[in-house]
């Protein structure tokens, strides 16, 4: 069963779905940003991962805008 969260990033807080996986783990995916997911031994590692990641995108980005 999937249930809905946030992660609140240095730019925003964005909408996710984190539901299990057939081995165990779960996952973690931002629906506004299908290119971001993230898996875990548990709902909150996977969560740590997309902010991680989502963290990473947006410092990315905004050091190619100041260039």
């Amino acid at each position: 069963m999937a249930h809905h969260r946030t992660v609140t990033t240095t730019e925003r807080t964005h909408h996710v779905i984190v539901e299990p996986t057939e081995d165990g783990r779960f996952l973690a995916a931002c629906p506004k940003s299908p290119q971001f997911v993230a898996l875990g031994a548990s709902e909150d590692e996977a969560l740590r991962s997309l902010k991680d990641a989502l963290n990473a995108a947006c410092s990315h980005s905004n050091r190619q805008d100041r260039t």
